[in-house]
């Protein structure tokens, strides 16, 4: 198989997402799935990167766990060459040095320390470690005290964001502008005991290094939403709902499932207007529905776009969606693709609203608190996005699949004691949507409820950020004891 020509067909299909140009797109995504599943047999690594099979939902979350697994020993094979050594397995990697009444050393890699969701998730929550918010949890004071966070950016970008990470880090450090060995050689004199991979696949990542085995425990967490597929990273930080334990068999890692929802998010950086308040802003249950679907566009498929203007047309509401970072010339097309649809669908086109990015996070909430129902895609979810929507206290409708990338939302509506807001399929997110529209009462009464569970303050409730904190370095704490005594396995993080 042409590497070539794999990429090209790879390149068509992300130009044709990201439009929604659904012209023999299934053909197009099954093809590519064969072209690398013939790179693997001949003895190649795949070369396409699987954050992009992920996006473009190339094969099965089990043909993709296979690829990755290819894909990662190319690249561990490739950082042992460059260093000019022996691969070693993750039993036999760096020297593990003794706590001895010394803090446990922790770093956090990413390309994200920017502006960035990620690098907004961290900063905020680097920000909690260092407040004196989460002294009085528990009773404890400072419960990090005992562990030295490390933030290494993999970019030289240097923005009030990474400033913040900065700020509330031990140290921090760039390697953004080093070779791998340079930076293999900075990081390994940090002298870390835990490594949490905060990238994944994703873009600007340097597996080469994760490859070189620069701490004893290496650990991915948040930034890539399914298996690495690496064995030079053992484990993965999640919960029980996104990546259930009957479901084990489509990560290569072992699974540390944390008590409550293994996302994180610190709310009480992120007020809005009306956002303290006792109840709710109370809609016009007259006026035609508002649904918000701000994911960004090649994330929806087309059986999710059909869904949606089904809905549209029982309902007679409009949908917001984002206009994201296309070109004028793509957005113009984009535009003209989903109105075409819609009217082919009996559904006026001036109810396809595209909305630009807004300045600041409070314009945010509150144009997502102005919608009725958040209508969430399928095979990859609407993640940091679908989060802040519930925080906002817009109401949101799920339906997930086996993959990793389909069920945040569903953790997310667990946690908050909302899972009659996850469908069982298609069929019942449709039927549930049609439901909660004529009855707008319902629907009301729904916004009520997430209003007042937003603030619960429950151990595994979504937005108690302190009970996270507290649940992490307990998290990092057991991983590290299992490293000393030389034991693989998964974990579960209690909750008290």
């Amino acid at each position: 198989a042409d590497p070539n020509f794999c990429d090209l067909q790879v390149r068509r299909l992300q130009l044709q997402m990201s439009v929604c140009n659904y012209t023999e797109w299934q053909r197009g995504a099954e093809a590519v799935h064969l072209l690398l599943q013939r790179q693997v047999e001949g003895g190649k690594a795949p070369t396409v990167n699987p954050f992009v099979q992920l996006v473009l939902d190339i094969g099965s979350p089990s043909d993709r766990l296979t690829l990755s697994r290819h894909f990662c020993d190319e690249k561990r094979r490739a950082a042992v060459i460059a260093q000019g050594g022996a691969a070693r397995p993750a039993s036999e990697s760096v020297h593990i040095n003794p706590l001895r009444g010394r803090r446990l050393r922790v770093g956090l890699l990413s390309a994200d320390f920017r502006s960035h969701p990620m690098g907004h998730i961290m900063s905020d929550v680097l920000a909690i470690l260092r407040s004196n918010a989460s002294a009085p949890v528990q009773g404890l004071e400072r419960p990090w005290h005992d562990i030295a966070i490390v933030a290494i950016s993999m970019t030289d970008d240097m923005d009030t964001i990474a400033a913040k990470v900065e700020a509330a880090s031990d140290e921090f450090v760039r390697i953004g502008g080093k070779s791998d060995l340079e930076a293999a050689k900075t990081i390994r004199q940090l002298r870390l005991d835990v490594l949490v991979d905060l990238n994944g696949h994703t873009r600007g990542n340097r597996l080469k290094l994760l490859a070189l085995q620069l701490a004893p425990v290496q650990v991915h967490y948040q930034g890539f939403p399914a298996t690495m597929g690496a064995a030079f990273v053992p484990w993965f930080i999640t919960d029980p709902v996104v990546a259930p334990p009957d479901l084990r068999a489509l990560y290569s890692e072992y699974m540390v499932y944390l008590p409550g929802c293994y996302h994180a998010y610190a709310a009480s950086l992120n007020p809005f207007p009306g956002s303290l308040s006792a109840s709710p802003a109370h809609h016009n249950r007259s006026e035609p529905p508002i649904f918000d679907a701000q994911v960004n566009t090649d994330r929806i498929q087309p059986h999710m776009w059909a869904a949606w203007l089904r809905i549209l047309k029982s309902s007679g509401g409009s949908i917001r969606l984002r206009q994201g970072a296309n070109t004028a010339g793509e957005h113009a097309l984009l535009v003209r693709t989903l109105s075409d649809s819609a009217r082919a669908a009996g559904v006026d086109a001036s109810r396809l609203h595209f909305l630009l990015k807004v300045e600041t996070k409070r314009q945010h909430f509150q144009r997502l608190g102005e919608s009725d129902l958040f209508l969430d895609t399928d095979a990859y979810s609407a993640h940091s996005t679908g989060l802040e929507a519930l925080w906002a206290g817009l109401p949101l409708l799920t339906f997930p699949s086996e993959a990793f990338a389909s069920r945040p939302p569903s953790s997310f509506l667990r946690a908050l004691q909302m899972g009659e807001l996850i469908a069982r399929g298609p069929q019942e997110y449709e039927a549930i949507a049609r439901r909660l529209t004529r009855r707008r009462s319902v629907l009301q009464r729904w916004r009520a409820k997430l209003w007042q569970q937003r603030h619960d303050t429950a151990p595994t409730a979504l937005f108690n950020e302190h009970s996270l904190i507290l649940h992490l370095h307990r998290c990092l704490r057991m991983l590290w004891d299992l490293r000393v005594e030389e034991a693989f396995m998964h974990v579960i993080v209690s909750a008290t």
